[in-house]
């Protein structure tokens, strides 16, 4: 999954990213003084205010939404997320490099995120970034679910949860309706297969993978057709054993 998503990213590059060999701007250093400072020193929230401030002074640039973004990434636990996820929304929501940051927002547990991948898809004018912000919606609601289903089945991991994911995203998943959101995660997935199909190959066989997974793997889906012949040549098919209890086994031999 990482390397299809590091797929992802550099198909999302727009030509001018890959072929800009200008100088950095002053602003642009500061944020990669900032990032190396994280990387040597760590402190995600201690630098989440000079990230903020950087981006709101230089609103313009396309370093803010690298310095926005960031936050997102990096910083749980304050409200600084919050304050990221408003800026991005209110000033680059049309951005052509959004797609990339949604691909790197599908795991995050802030619960702010979903607005701009909700946003993304809907109002930016770049197909690329659709398709990345419909992708990445489909996996962002699939993490959410499987931190419910395990508040669920094993309640003793609440008081752990929240103090990874925060309260606000522990009670938000908890409060999912698990057959609505099943059925949005399906339609966002078969809306690449159909509508951006010719934009990325890798994130459309991706969506047909995980489309797949939702209908015929999933507990309680009804498995598709298995038809073969058994060790005495008899034809036979998976339905064949509808209502009872069966165990396949899959096995081969070169």
């Amino acid at each position: 999954m990482n390397r299809l998503l590091c797929w992802l990213v550099i198909a999302l590059l727009p030509a001018s990213a890959l072929s800009d060999t200008k100088k950095p701007s002053s602003a642009q250093k500061q944020y990669q003084a900032l990032v190396k400072q994280y990387e040597e020193l760590g402190g995600a929230r201690q630098l989440a205010d000079k990230f903020l401030a950087l981006a709101k002074q230089n609103a313009r640039q396309p370093m803010a939404l690298d310095a926005l973004g960031w936050i997102l990434v990096n910083v749980r636990g304050s409200n600084h997320p919050k304050q990221a996820a408003e800026l991005i929304l209110r000033d680059h929501l049309q951005d052509e490099r959004l797609g990339m940051l949604c691909l790197e927002l599908a795991g995050s547990t802030s619960v702010d995120v979903e607005a701009i991948l909700r946003g993304a898809r809907e109002t930016n004018r770049h197909t690329k970034v659709q398709a990345a912000a419909c992708f990445s919606l489909a996996g962002y609601l699939q993490n959410q679910l499987k931190v419910r289903q395990a508040l669920l089945t094993q309640p003793r991991l609440r008081r752990r949860i929240e103090q990874f994911y925060g309260a606000p995203f522990t009670r938000h998943v908890q409060s999912l309706d698990k057959d609505k959101t099943t059925a949005e995660i399906e339609s966002l997935y078969d809306r690449i297969v159909k509508e951006y199909h010719s934009v990325d190959a890798p994130m459309t066989d991706a969506a047909k993978t995980q489309l797949v997974e939702l209908r015929y793997l999933a507990v309680g889906k009804t498995a598709r057709e298995i038809e073969g012949e058994d060790v005495d040549d008899v034809p036979f098919k998976l339905s064949d054993y509808r209502g009872k209890v069966v165990m396949l086994t899959f096995w081969g031999h070169w």
